[in-house]
């Protein structure tokens, strides 16, 4: 693969992957607030604080698009 083929693959395969991980943030944040309900405190703030790691992962995601398209 060329540097160009690659550089399409890896745009398509880093919106992507921001995508489904905000799909699964979505869902963290959902059981959060249902654990929450539960009186399951503790639980919750695991959940929460994954979702927002996920978060944090998709801001470097970002970041490494972005340096894709300075290059």
């Amino acid at each position: 693969m060329d540097s160009k083929g690659a550089e399409e693959r890896l745009t398509i395969l880093l919106k992507h992957w921001m995508e489904h991980n905000r799909g699964h943030a979505r869902e963290f944040v959902e059981w959060g607030e249902n654990t929450k309900a539960l009186g399951w405190t503790a639980v919750s703030e695991q959940i929460v604080g994954a979702a927002e790691q996920v978060d944090k992962a998709n801001e470097l995601l970002q970041r490494a698009l972005n340096e894709l398209g300075d290059s």
